[in-house]
This record gives C-alpha cells, structure tokens and sequence, in this order.
C-alpha cells in the first residue's frame, strides 16, 4: 500500500496522518477533528489503536 494521497489536493494519505499527528505533538495549530480523522486512518491502516490518555489520544 502506497503511503502517496490519491488525490494530492485532498490529503488522504498514511503519510499526512503522520504529519497530522506530528504537528499536534508539536503543539502547532491542529483542529481536532483533523487529529481524530488522523488518528482513525492510522487505526484502519495498522489495525492498531492509540493508547488510552496517551498525549495523541
């Protein structure tokens, strides 16, 4: 599975929930329901799910 987004203008891709969740650690402007999509788009991905009270979750 490519991590490219398939339609570059729309995100989509495993990478850009990567740098969703990278620039939420980093405290940047990140809305929440971008982290959310981010972080059930890894979950589908991986099949693993964020840890419960963990600084993403």
């Amino acid at each position: 599975m490519s991590t490219e987004p398939i339609n570059k203008s729309k995100g989509g891709s495993l990478a850009w929930a990567w740098r969703m969740i990278d620039r939420h650690r980093r405290r940047e402007s990140v809305r929440p329901h971008q982290v959310e999509f981010a972080l059930a788009a890894i979950a589908n991905v991986t099949g693993r799910h964020p840890i419960h009270r963990s600084p993403t979750h």
